[in-house]
């Protein structure tokens, strides 16, 4: 009995010597989980991935969604189970939606696209339901857009730009030619997270992409990309800075040289929290993205984290924006009818229905930040929280 209570007494103190061991290495000024402050990070999912050189590494986590995509049948594994599976997903975090794009032609046909479960397409209206893009090592989408003149074509880029504590990066844009039956990679695999993708409607080989880059550090990957050749080469017409991606996107679709996007200052890792900064703001290019000009006559100019853009499809003069301040509660609602020149606000209190704390308590309108038009009726707008 006294030898079995000695080994239970070296068991316990060797793991309570290792568990100080493991939190002196990451040190005492490293944040952990905790409830005193909503701004600060809380990242042990992220410390138990980065021990003992405290910084995440991303390269060995896209080797690693590398292989959990390999068929089990090439890792040289068993089946596990020759019986018939019942799909059961994507659930709970990986079943967010990030984006619904709708067959102009077919109503019938549509995608969904999850934060972290792939996309889903329905042939039926929605009755029914099935997986199109499983087959990718990584299954975050951040948007889907079907060509405007060949709707069976659609490119996703992947990424979930929402950017919480556990971010979800991406590996790229990819095409379908057959409305999702196969796949083809376009390229863009380092930057991190795709937020938007916009078409040329005159001519579809002119495609622009929006990205945020990689949450996880500050590098040259990120902003604007357009390509003339329908994918096959990108160019960055618009780098902001190397902490801040393009959040959000709209073309006018008369003159698709015409294009609005916003800025966002947002950094992710397990030392770090950035949601707001200079380059939160609104940007206008006329030709293509050769030339950008900044859009703030009438907005505020301090105090912004993210914002959301929409385009009258009817009258592409009028556009919207939303304006998330930097404690992520709702900055405001704007409206232009000048093509962005200027701007003026849109009452939003109480009495027009919209509540004060629309964006949660505390806030997270770094989370939502969108604004949408019904396009069979553009006096409905709607606000994302």
């Amino acid at each position: 009995m006294l030898r079995l209570f000695l080994v239970s007494l070296i068991f316990i103190s060797f793991l309570i010597f290792n568990q100080k061991v493991v939190n002196e290495s990451f040190g005492e000024n490293n944040p952990t989980e905790s409830s005193d402050s909503k701004d600060e990070p809380n990242d042990f999912f992220y410390y138990q991935r980065s021990y003992p050189n405290k910084t995440f590494a991303v390269n060995a986590y896209k080797a690693a969604m590398d292989v959990a995509a390999t068929p089990i049948s090439e890792r040289g594994l068993d089946n596990i189970s020759t019986t018939s599976w019942k799909l059961q997903g994507p659930g709970n975090i990986g079943a967010r939606v990030n984006d619904i794009a709708i067959h102009p032609k077919n109503n019938q046909i549509a995608y969904i696209g999850f934060s972290c479960g792939g996309i889903f397409k329905t042939q039926d209206g929605g009755k029914n339901w099935k997986p199109i893009f499983d087959e990718n090592s990584y299954l975050s989408i951040g948007d889907i857009t079907l060509d405007p003149q060949h709707p069976d074509t659609l490119y996703v880029g992947t990424g979930d730009p929402n950017i919480s504590s556990n971010p979800f990066v991406g590996n790229g844009i990819f095409r379908s030619k057959d409305g999702g039956n196969t796949w083809e990679s376009l390229g863009l695999s380092n930057v991190g997270i795709i937020s938007k993708i916009a078409i040329n409607p005159l001519n579809t080989n002119i495609i622009y992409v929006a990205t945020m880059g990689s949450p996880f550090v500050r590098d040259s990957n990120r902003g604007l990309y357009k390509s003339t050749d329908g994918g096959k080469t990108w160019v960055n017409v618009l780098f902001l800075s190397n902490q801040a991606g393009i959040i959000d996107m709209v073309m006018n679709p008369l003159d698709p040289n015409i294009i609005y996007v916003s800025g966002w200052d947002r950094i992710r890792t397990n030392f770090e929290s950035t949601t707001f900064g200079p380059n939160c703001k609104i940007l206008k290019t006329v030709n293509g993205g050769a030339t950008w000009e900044t859009l703030d006559t009438g907005l505020p100019t301090t105090n912004i984290s993210r914002i959301g853009l929409t385009i009258d499809p009817t009258n592409p003069k009028i556009l919207y924006t939303i304006l998330i301040d930097t404690n992520f509660n709702l900055g405001g609602v704007f409206k232009t009818v000048n093509n962005g020149t200027s701007w003026f606000p849109i009452p939003t209190g109480e009495v027009n229905g919209l509540p004060s704390d629309l964006m949660g308590s505390p806030g997270f309108g770094w989370y939502f930040g969108k604004i949408v038009l019904n396009p069979n009726n553009t006096k409905e707008v709607y606000i994302l929280g």
